[in-house]
């Protein structure tokens, strides 16, 4: 596994349980569903691209390709789905113009998996460079399309709303803007004006915009509101990534240590490096937490901790166990809500 590939499988894991925790904690509200399905469309197309290798077989590759086009229709379908739904339902007629969207999208989907778009994998210059079919630039404008009418609703719909909801319209959507900008130079403008595909494997860096942004709007703006979940997520993400670097690193370094002393030496260095770096895991976690409360989560906390001192106020001001069982139950819904 490349060190892109590494990176890239890193943050499909992080989305997948960033998905995961918005679709447990909004349940079946279609705004929460609707940004996990892009989420996890996003994870597809990642997994789609960064699978293209040039020592793979052409039977291999090709479908890969048609799969990544086809994740592209779902990114766009999910997209609008949450557009029309969040903060709060869109017009009847909004709606219907987004369906229309969305049945053309699939019907892209349908056409991703035809010769149409990508008819053939060329290895002339020992890359994986696609062949560009008839409908390459289309299905490329079609993108640049649904993102801009996305886009030009989401500021429409900014002015409406609060403060806070339009401080999430903004991180999302430059998230998804700067996604389908800086991931369209490889796939798109590289091939058409110089044939080659062979920066497209790096497009998917470009999905790290939405991660940044929804992870930025989730603790900053209070987007779906999972701020204390997703605070265990960040810290376990990212302390078994700098665990596994660091397995990587070392393993091979007492390999080369230990080759005088234990024959073979694999085995033992596997096992010390895993033993160290097992006893660093709960105090590295702890810093790492204690980070993130004191420059991130700072307000979360403060918020769930002023509201538990004022149910305690109120729980201690009460005279009858009827009173004291309504005010815990009302102050525990608010917290958890």
């Amino acid at each position: 596994m490349t060190m892109l590939q590494g990176i890239l499988s890193l943050a499909a894991l992080y989305n997948t349980a960033l998905a995961v925790l918005v679709i447990l904690h909004t349940g079946v509200h279609r705004a929460g569903r609707g940004f996990a399905w892009y989420i996890l469309a996003l994870n597809t197309w990642i997994l789609c691209v960064s699978s293209v290798q040039p020592h793979y077989a052409d039977s291999w590759n090709l479908p890969l390709v048609h799969a990544a086009f086809a994740a592209c229709m779902l990114i766009l379908i999910s997209w609008v789905w949450f557009c029309i739904t969040f903060p709060v339902p869109a017009s009847q007629g909004i709606r219907r113009v987004a369906g229309a969207l969305n049945v053309i999208s699939f019907l892209w989907f349908c056409l991703a998996w035809s010769p149409w778009i990508v008819p053939a994998i060329d290895r002339s210059r020992g890359n994986v460079d696609v062949v560009l079919g008839p409908l390459f630039i289309p299905v490329h404008l079609w993108i640049f399309l649904v993102a801009t009418l996305s886009v030009m609703f989401l500021i429409r719909r900014a002015r409406e709303v609060s403060t806070i909801e339009r401080l999430q319209i903004r991180y999302i959507m430059l998230g998804t803007v700067a996604l389908i900008i800086v991931g369209s130079i490889p796939t798109m403008v590289i091939p058409v004006l110089s044939g080659s595909s062979a920066y497209a494997s790096y497009a998917p860096l470009a999905s790290l915009f939405v991660t940044t942004t929804a992870t930025y709007a989730i603790v900053r703006a209070r987007l779906m509101d999972i701020r204390l979940v997703l605070r265990a997520v960040i810290s376990y993400t990212f302390v078994l990534g700098l665990l596994c670097l660091a397995f990587a690193l070392l393993t091979p370094l007492l390999d080369l240590l230990l080759g005088g002393v234990i024959t073979p030496p694999a085995p033992a260095s596997n096992f010390l490096t895993a033993f160290g770096l097992a006893l660093m895991f709960e105090p590295l976690l702890l810093r790492v937490r204690g980070f993130l409360d004191q420059h991130f989560f700072a307000s979360t906390m403060s918020d769930v901790r002023t509201q538990l001192q004022d149910a305690c106020t109120e729980l201690t001001a009460g005279h009858n166990n009827e009173r004291i069982a309504r005010d815990f139950t009302g102050r525990l819904m608010e917290i958890y809500s």
